[in-house]
């Protein structure tokens, strides 16, 4: 299965506008922070090799987390919903990260933090938080199709290709990167009412810092009322 097959811009729905299951899916059943059925515990057995994309049945509404969402695994982490599930954070944390893989796609999905954050009340919590390995080679491509990300405090979405922690945050532009390019692909995506917790938080980040190329393509998509940026849409 390839990325462009499993997360293209609009590719697979049946005629009645529902998405069914691609083969090899590992669905998600239950809206609960993790036990069988859940996207925590799809995550876990799509990292061991146990399926090839992830699939959230229109019957799960919302999965609200107590933790973050971890993908570990090195292949592609592919999540595709059959309607538009939301994802809510129930404290101040990233809610969707993974640091291993080189490909990430995300389709029909809605990422929703406690939305209260300000210069006054600061946090860290980032939405969906891609980074790359220091030793990545080739192109680390993330696709994220009719995608919301909103009220976090950090950053919507940050794809991080830097050996700093707080890369860009005032550091002077200091640290390397991987070898790798970074390729982000954002169709129909809205980033709103986040990276207000905290210094220089943006809507949409990419930090890439070493020898790769960075190329975007941005479509139908907006960004509002994010902490230090001004609102678009593209």
């Amino acid at each position: 299965m390839s990325m462009s097959l499993a997360m293209g811009r609009g590719g697979g729905s049946s005629k009645s506008g529902k998405v069914p299951p691609p083969p090899g899916a590992i669905l998600v059943t239950s809206g609960a922070d993790s036990g069988p059925g859940t996207l925590r515990q799809a995550l876990e057995d799509l990292a061991s090799g146990s399926g090839d994309i992830i699939f959230i049945s229109s019957r799960v509404k919302r999965i609200t987390i107590e933790s973050t969402l971890q993908y570990i695994g090195t292949n592609l982490l592919a999540i595709q919903a059959e309607d538009m599930p939301k994802i809510i954070g129930d404290d101040d944390f990233d809610l969707l990260t993974t640091n291993a893989t080189l490909a990430v796609g995300i389709s029909n999905v809605e990422f929703e933090g406690l939305g209260h954050y300000s210069i006054n009340d600061q946090g860290i919590g980032k939405g969906i938080f891609v980074d790359v390995p220091n030793d990545a080679t080739g192109t680390a491509a993330v696709i994220l199709t009719n995608v919301k990300v909103s009220g976090v405090a950090s950053y919507g979405v940050l794809v991080n290709d830097c050996t700093e922690v707080n890369c860009g945050n005032g550091n002077q532009g200091t640290g390397g990167g991987s070898d790798a390019s970074v390729e982000l692909n954002l169709f129909r995506v809205t980033v709103e009412n986040s990276g207000k917790g905290r210094f220089d938080g943006d809507g949409v980040r990419v930090n890439e810092r070493g020898m790769g190329d960075l190329r975007a393509t941005i479509i139908d998509s907006k960004f509002n009322y994010n902490g230090a940026g001004t609102s678009m849409s593209v």
